[in-house]
């Protein structure tokens, strides 16, 4: 799971970087490199925000604080996952085939939508 939430977001950095048009090359005709991924900038620091906060949680003897950040996190996901799919199914870059239809965007931006609110709900609940 970590490796595979760290490249998606590594994923998501290369995407949202990427100037509207200019790529030289289609996106169906490139080919995904996991390594270079990998050996990417936000996928190491997304690894090391995974480790250390927890961590230093735990060496502090706060392991139910380690349990809420883990909940947090978890909540938080989702709509970044939800708002990941819809930036990267979409892309005009695709080719008609490969992009999301209408009815996949709207139940995919609804779920991430729920998952919002349920974050929100968590964090006022977790904090009062």
């Amino acid at each position: 799971m970590w490796n595979g939430v760290g490249l998606l977001f590594a994923d998501w950095t290369r995407v949202i970087r990427l100037p509207h048009g200019r790529d030289a090359q289609p996106e169906s005709e490139r080919h995904y490199d996991a390594r270079a991924a990998e050996r990417s900038l936000p996928f190491r620091a997304y690894l090391l925000w995974l480790t250390f906060p927890p961590m230093t949680l735990l060496f502090l003897d706060q392991p139910f604080a380690v349990t809420l950040v883990y909940g947090v996190l978890g909540a938080a996901f989702m709509p970044f996952l939800g708002g990941t799919l819809l930036v990267l199914l979409n892309r005009r870059r695709y080719l008609t085939e490969g992009r999301s239809g209408w009815l996949s965007n709207i139940l995919v931006g609804a779920a991430a939508a729920l998952f919002v609110v349920l974050l929100a709900t968590d964090l006022v609940g977790r904090l009062t």
